[in-house]
Protein backbone atom coordinates (compact mmCIF):
# COMPACT_ATOMS: atom_id res chain seq x y z
CA UNK A 1 0.00 0.00 0.00
CA UNK A 2 2.85 2.37 0.73
CA UNK A 3 4.07 1.86 -2.83
CA UNK A 4 0.78 3.23 -4.16
CA UNK A 5 1.32 6.40 -2.17
CA UNK A 6 4.94 6.66 -3.29
CA UNK A 7 3.89 6.09 -6.90
CA UNK A 8 1.27 8.84 -6.61
CA UNK A 9 3.91 11.23 -5.27
CA UNK A 10 6.21 10.40 -8.17
CA UNK A 11 3.41 11.09 -10.63
CA UNK A 12 2.79 14.47 -9.02
CA UNK A 13 6.48 15.36 -9.14
CA UNK A 14 7.38 14.01 -12.58
CA UNK A 15 4.09 13.94 -14.52
CA UNK A 16 1.95 16.63 -12.93
CA UNK A 17 0.19 17.48 -16.21
CA UNK A 18 -0.61 13.88 -17.10
CA UNK A 19 -4.44 13.61 -17.63
CA UNK A 20 -6.22 11.32 -15.14
CA UNK A 21 -9.77 10.95 -13.79
CA UNK A 22 -8.93 11.01 -10.08
CA UNK A 23 -6.48 13.32 -8.42
CA UNK A 24 -5.37 13.23 -4.77
CA UNK A 25 -3.73 16.18 -3.15
CA UNK A 26 -0.33 16.16 -1.44
CA UNK A 27 -1.82 16.21 2.06
CA UNK A 28 -4.02 13.18 1.35
CA UNK A 29 -1.20 11.19 -0.20
CA UNK A 30 1.21 12.10 2.61
CA UNK A 31 -1.28 11.15 5.32
CA UNK A 32 -2.01 7.86 3.53
CA UNK A 33 1.69 7.01 3.33
CA UNK A 34 2.26 7.83 7.01
CA UNK A 35 -0.78 5.75 8.02
CA UNK A 36 0.42 2.75 6.02
CA UNK A 37 3.91 3.03 7.52
CA UNK A 38 2.47 3.23 11.04
CA UNK A 39 0.38 0.12 10.34
CA UNK A 40 3.45 -1.65 8.97
CA UNK A 41 5.50 -0.81 12.07
CA UNK A 42 2.63 -2.01 14.27
CA UNK A 43 2.49 -5.35 12.46
CA UNK A 44 6.24 -5.75 12.79
CA UNK A 45 6.08 -5.14 16.55
CA UNK A 46 3.02 -7.35 16.99
CA UNK A 47 4.14 -10.35 14.91
CA UNK A 48 7.91 -10.52 14.23
CA UNK A 49 7.64 -14.13 12.99
CA UNK A 50 5.18 -13.10 10.33
CA UNK A 51 7.59 -10.40 9.22
CA UNK A 52 10.33 -13.02 8.85
CA UNK A 53 8.09 -15.21 6.68
CA UNK A 54 7.09 -12.18 4.62
CA UNK A 55 10.71 -11.11 4.22
CA UNK A 56 11.63 -14.62 3.03
CA UNK A 57 8.94 -14.75 0.37
CA UNK A 58 9.57 -11.15 -0.59
CA UNK A 59 13.26 -11.86 -1.01
CA UNK A 60 12.57 -14.89 -3.22
CA UNK A 61 10.08 -12.96 -5.32
CA UNK A 62 12.48 -10.03 -5.56
CA UNK A 63 15.27 -12.35 -6.67
CA UNK A 64 13.09 -13.78 -9.44
CA UNK A 65 12.15 -10.30 -10.60
CA UNK A 66 15.79 -9.17 -10.45
CA UNK A 67 16.85 -12.16 -12.55
CA UNK A 68 14.22 -11.29 -15.15
CA UNK A 69 15.36 -7.67 -15.36
CA UNK A 70 19.08 -8.44 -15.16
CA UNK A 71 19.18 -11.61 -17.25
CA UNK A 72 21.31 -10.01 -19.98
CA UNK A 73 23.89 -8.80 -17.44
CA UNK A 74 23.81 -12.16 -15.66
CA UNK A 75 24.31 -14.05 -18.92
CA UNK A 76 27.24 -11.79 -19.80
CA UNK A 77 28.72 -12.45 -16.36
CA UNK A 78 28.26 -16.20 -16.87
CA UNK A 79 29.94 -15.99 -20.28
CA UNK A 80 32.87 -14.03 -18.85
CA UNK A 81 33.27 -16.50 -15.99
CA UNK A 82 33.20 -19.58 -18.24
CA UNK A 83 35.68 -17.99 -20.66
CA UNK A 84 38.03 -17.21 -17.76
CA UNK A 85 37.74 -20.79 -16.47
CA UNK A 86 38.33 -22.28 -19.92
CA UNK A 87 41.36 -20.04 -20.43
CA UNK A 88 42.88 -21.15 -17.13
CA UNK A 89 42.20 -24.80 -17.99
CA UNK A 90 43.88 -24.35 -21.38
CA UNK A 91 46.91 -22.75 -19.76
CA UNK A 92 47.13 -25.54 -17.19
CA UNK A 93 46.71 -28.16 -19.92
CA UNK A 94 49.48 -26.51 -21.94
CA UNK A 95 51.78 -26.51 -18.89
CA UNK A 96 51.01 -30.17 -18.21
CA UNK A 97 51.64 -31.02 -21.87
CA UNK A 98 55.03 -29.32 -21.82
CA UNK A 99 56.05 -31.13 -18.63
CA UNK A 100 54.91 -34.51 -19.98
CA UNK A 101 56.73 -34.01 -23.29
CA UNK A 102 59.89 -33.01 -21.43
CA UNK A 103 59.70 -36.15 -19.30
CA UNK A 104 59.10 -38.32 -22.36
CA UNK A 105 62.06 -36.73 -24.15
CA UNK A 106 64.25 -37.20 -21.06
CA UNK A 107 63.33 -40.89 -20.90
CA UNK A 108 63.87 -41.40 -24.63
CA UNK A 109 67.22 -39.60 -24.54
CA UNK A 110 68.62 -41.87 -21.82
CA UNK A 111 71.56 -43.80 -23.27
CA UNK A 112 71.84 -47.57 -23.02
CA UNK A 113 75.34 -49.05 -23.36
CA UNK A 114 76.18 -52.43 -24.81
CA UNK A 115 79.74 -53.77 -24.62
CA UNK A 116 80.64 -55.89 -27.60
CA UNK A 117 83.68 -58.14 -27.97
CA UNK A 118 83.46 -58.52 -31.75
CA UNK A 119 81.52 -57.68 -34.89
CA UNK A 120 79.04 -60.56 -34.98
CA UNK A 121 76.14 -58.95 -36.88
CA UNK A 122 73.59 -61.39 -35.41
CA UNK A 123 74.57 -60.53 -31.82
CA UNK A 124 74.62 -56.80 -32.55
CA UNK A 125 71.18 -57.05 -34.15
CA UNK A 126 69.83 -58.97 -31.16
CA UNK A 127 71.20 -56.27 -28.86
CA UNK A 128 69.39 -53.59 -30.88
CA UNK A 129 66.15 -55.57 -30.82
CA UNK A 130 66.45 -56.12 -27.08
CA UNK A 131 66.71 -52.37 -26.48
CA UNK A 132 63.75 -51.62 -28.77
CA UNK A 133 61.56 -54.23 -27.10
CA UNK A 134 62.57 -53.85 -23.46
CA UNK A 135 64.00 -50.39 -22.82
CA UNK A 136 62.21 -47.01 -22.80
CA UNK A 137 64.84 -45.25 -24.83
CA UNK A 138 65.79 -44.63 -28.45
CA UNK A 139 69.56 -44.37 -27.98
CA UNK A 140 72.02 -47.25 -27.93
CA UNK A 141 75.76 -46.80 -27.58
CA UNK A 142 77.93 -49.74 -28.61
CA UNK A 143 81.32 -49.79 -26.85
CA UNK A 144 84.26 -51.94 -27.83
CA UNK A 145 87.14 -52.09 -25.35
CA UNK A 146 90.56 -52.79 -26.84
CA UNK A 147 94.20 -52.79 -25.78
CA UNK A 148 95.63 -52.58 -29.31
CA UNK A 149 94.02 -50.76 -32.24
CA UNK A 150 94.59 -53.79 -34.42
CA UNK A 151 92.11 -55.65 -32.21
CA UNK A 152 89.24 -53.41 -33.32
CA UNK A 153 87.14 -55.41 -35.84
CA UNK A 154 87.50 -53.53 -39.14
CA UNK A 155 83.87 -54.09 -40.15
CA UNK A 156 82.30 -53.27 -36.77
CA UNK A 157 81.48 -49.63 -37.52
CA UNK A 158 79.99 -50.48 -40.92
CA UNK A 159 77.82 -53.25 -39.49
CA UNK A 160 76.54 -50.93 -36.78
CA UNK A 161 75.75 -48.33 -39.44
CA UNK A 162 73.71 -50.93 -41.32
CA UNK A 163 71.80 -51.95 -38.20
CA UNK A 164 71.20 -48.29 -37.35
CA UNK A 165 69.54 -47.81 -40.76
CA UNK A 166 67.38 -50.90 -40.21
CA UNK A 167 65.76 -49.39 -37.11
CA UNK A 168 64.86 -45.71 -37.65
CA UNK A 169 63.43 -45.46 -34.12
CA UNK A 170 66.78 -46.36 -32.58
CA UNK A 171 69.93 -44.25 -32.74
CA UNK A 172 73.09 -46.35 -32.54
CA UNK A 173 76.46 -44.76 -31.72
CA UNK A 174 79.82 -46.50 -31.69
CA UNK A 175 82.64 -45.83 -29.26
CA UNK A 176 86.02 -47.61 -29.12
CA UNK A 177 87.71 -47.35 -25.71
CA UNK A 178 91.34 -48.24 -25.11
CA UNK A 179 91.97 -50.16 -21.93
CA UNK A 180 91.05 -53.38 -20.21
CA UNK A 181 87.46 -54.41 -19.49
CA UNK A 182 87.48 -54.18 -15.69
CA UNK A 183 85.08 -52.90 -13.01
CA UNK A 184 87.25 -49.78 -12.72
CA UNK A 185 86.86 -49.04 -16.44
CA UNK A 186 83.09 -49.52 -16.21
CA UNK A 187 82.99 -47.11 -13.27
CA UNK A 188 84.91 -44.45 -15.21
CA UNK A 189 82.73 -44.84 -18.30
CA UNK A 190 79.57 -44.63 -16.19
CA UNK A 191 80.71 -41.33 -14.68
CA UNK A 192 82.01 -39.86 -17.94
CA UNK A 193 79.01 -40.84 -20.09
CA UNK A 194 76.45 -40.18 -17.36
CA UNK A 195 74.99 -43.66 -17.77
CA UNK A 196 74.07 -45.68 -14.66
CA UNK A 197 75.72 -49.07 -14.59
CA UNK A 198 72.35 -50.83 -14.57
CA UNK A 199 71.82 -49.32 -18.03
CA UNK A 200 74.93 -51.10 -19.31
CA UNK A 201 74.76 -54.58 -20.87
CA UNK A 202 77.14 -57.32 -21.87
CA UNK A 203 76.75 -60.63 -23.61
CA UNK A 204 77.18 -63.90 -21.76
CA UNK A 205 80.87 -64.10 -20.77
CA UNK A 206 82.98 -67.15 -21.53
CA UNK A 207 84.74 -69.47 -19.12
CA UNK A 208 87.89 -67.34 -19.15
CA UNK A 209 86.18 -64.11 -18.15
CA UNK A 210 88.36 -62.84 -15.26
CA UNK A 211 85.64 -61.05 -13.26
CA UNK A 212 82.50 -62.09 -11.45
CA UNK A 213 79.29 -60.53 -12.80
CA UNK A 214 78.39 -58.99 -9.44
CA UNK A 215 81.79 -57.25 -9.37
CA UNK A 216 80.78 -55.16 -12.40
CA UNK A 217 78.50 -53.03 -10.25
CA UNK A 218 75.12 -53.84 -11.74
CA UNK A 219 75.96 -54.38 -15.40
CA UNK A 220 73.29 -56.65 -16.88
CA UNK A 221 73.44 -59.73 -19.13
CA UNK A 222 71.13 -59.63 -22.13
CA UNK A 223 72.46 -62.25 -24.56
Amino acid sequence: MSLFAVGNMLLKAKRARLPRETRAGWPVVTVALIAVLIGLVGNVVKDPEGVRVFATYFGLFGAVVAVMFLRIQLLKLLLFTTNAIVEKIERFNGWIGIRVRRNIDAINDRVVVYFTRGDDAALLNRAALYVLENEQTNRLKIIHVYTDEEEIPPDLAQKLHTIDRLYPDLRIDFLAVKGEFTPALIERLSERLGVPKNYMFIGTPGDHFPHRIEALGGVRLIL
